[in-house]
């Protein structure tokens, strides 16, 4: 088998890391880059200019994403920035690729049936890059939820702040794809992981109310903070959700705090912590993982979408999951600028 990936940032390097770690030269790696920058970033996110990332992983690599898809890759993933995701998807899914493809889907809904049809059309397996479904402390929140072991949700509360020129210091963030309005960047869309997940968990929001904006003395063209309340109604009661999400806070945060009737569950994505505790204020599970790799996330992703590729099924985060968190976004953003109460 072949595989396209398409962008070789960050993420896109991380994916070739992590599928050579997996499989080794089992499969034929081919890249499309309109950059043509051969630095290598580490895991740790950190710029090593002695290695080149073609030659490290046997990548070979086009300027030309005609080019590329005229090799056959039966898999791609679209690791660009994100105003290229569908563009790019839209022409790997008439290729008949089966795609993989880094969230944001896009930076907004044009076009965006165009994919789908192809996709039907092709009976293409799709997967949508949100690693956080993958980690172990959501994926007991999920559990502790569905069992209805904390009793009935009366609030969630959600936060994601990260110090923009500290995230990836490889890279000066005035010219990275999160600080331009024109590449699809912003907090919103950047941070789309906690809509996710809070859909994910607790499914879809019935209302929406956003405030934000760009309030910060960062040099970018995007929102830097957005605060949303949400209203859920799970068929037992309405539930007030708040989400927090900036560009701003250091040392960072990731936080998800659900008050419960019958106690409180509270998970620190940062400092991999998780805590529930009853009403008596008493401490039922106290857990915290030691040395956690981040990175584990993501090998359990590509293994997840491999496995279903081979199995040719359904995958945990198929492509209309990602439109749904997008069209959740683009509802906030119209919140934002219309002053306005946004149903769904």
């Amino acid at each position: 088998m072949k595989i396209l990936i398409c962008g070789l940032g960050s993420i896109g390097q991380r994916h070739v890391r992590n599928i050579r770690l997996l499989f080794g030269k089992k499969y034929d790696i081919i890249a499309y880059r309109k950059i043509g920058s051969q630095k290598h970033i580490t895991d740790k996110l950190n710029l090593d200019k002695k290695t080149n990332i073609e030659e490290k992983f046997d990548i070979e690599v086009f300027d030309d994403l005609d080019h590329a898809l005229s090799e056959k890759p039966e898999m791609c993933f679209i690791c660009n920035p994100t105003s290229l995701h569908l563009e790019t998807a839209i022409k790997a899914a008439a290729a008949g690729c089966h795609l993989f493809i880094e969230k944001p889907v896009s930076h907004n809904l044009k076009n965006i049936n165009q994919l789908t049809s192809f996709v039907d059309e092709k009976n293409l397996i799709t997967m949508v890059g949100y690693q956080l479904h993958f980690h172990p402390f959501l994926l007991q929140v999920k559990e502790l939820i569905l069992s209805k072991q904390m009793g009935k949700i009366i609030s969630v509360h959600i936060e994601a702040g990260e110090y923009l020129p500290s995230w990836h210091p490889y890279e000066d963030y005035r010219k990275s794809y999160a600080s331009l309005s024109e590449l699809g960047g912003g907090v919103l869309l950047s941070f789309i992981h906690e809509i996710n997940y809070l859909c994910w968990i607790f499914g879809k929001p019935k209302s929406l109310y956003a405030v934000g904006g760009k309030f910060s003395s960062l040099e970018i063209n995007v929102e830097d903070i957005v605060n949303v309340l949400m209203t859920y109604n799970n068929g037992e009661n309405e539930i007030p959700v708040f989400l927090h999400l900036d560009y701003i806070q250091n040392p960072p945060s990731k936080q998800l705090t659900i008050i419960c009737n019958k106690g409180k569950i509270f998970v620190d994505l940062i400092k991999a912590k998780l805590q529930v505790n009853n009403l008596d204020g008493e401490t039922i599970i106290d857990k915290k993982l030691k040395d956690f790799n981040r990175n584990q996330m993501f090998i359990d992703e590509i293994k997840h979408f491999f496995s279903c590729y081979k199995k040719e099924c359904k995958t945990e985060v198929p492509l209309k999951d990602g439109i749904n968190d997008l069209i959740i976004a683009e509802s906030i953003r119209n919140s934002m600028t219309d002053n306005t109460l946004i149903y769904l």
